[in-house]
């Protein structure tokens, strides 16, 4: 008895294993999983989530064919500063995870670490 339920859960770890699924840090994981209405702080500064795309994309944030790129684009709004222009965060993954985050406004694009943004909660 005590061996089929050993070899029972060997079989289930060796599945469990075995199975492709995406593998991120948890950091990482809420700044994909953020919807319209959600709030953050890029750089300092308060933004306003009103906008999601998910879809494959390169790093200049044109969509691509290929599978093994993807991403999801944000279009934000500043909750302080009156801004009228279009802002976006790019959120690109590669084949290891996080690749590369940056805010895109009308007039630059400006490269962000992790840590310089904070998901906020409710």
């Amino acid at each position: 008895m005590a061996g089929s339920v050993l070899e029972s859960l060997r079989q289930l770890v060796h599945s469990w294993w075995r199975i492709d699924r995406v593998r991120v840090a948890k950091c990482t994981g809420r700044l994909l999983e953020l919807v319209p209405g959600d709030r953050l702080l890029v750089l300092g500064q308060l933004w306003l989530v009103i906008g999601r795309i998910e879809y494959p994309i390169d790093q200049e944030g044109a969509p691509i064919d290929s599978a093994r790129r993807s991403g999801v684009v944000y279009e934000l709004r500043n909750q302080v500063v009156e801004y009228s222009g279009r802002c976006c965060l790019h959120v690109l993954l590669g084949e290891k995870g996080l690749e590369r985050v940056w805010l895109e406004t009308e007039e630059r694009g400006q490269s962000l670490w992790e840590d310089e943004i904070v998901v906020l909660d409710g």
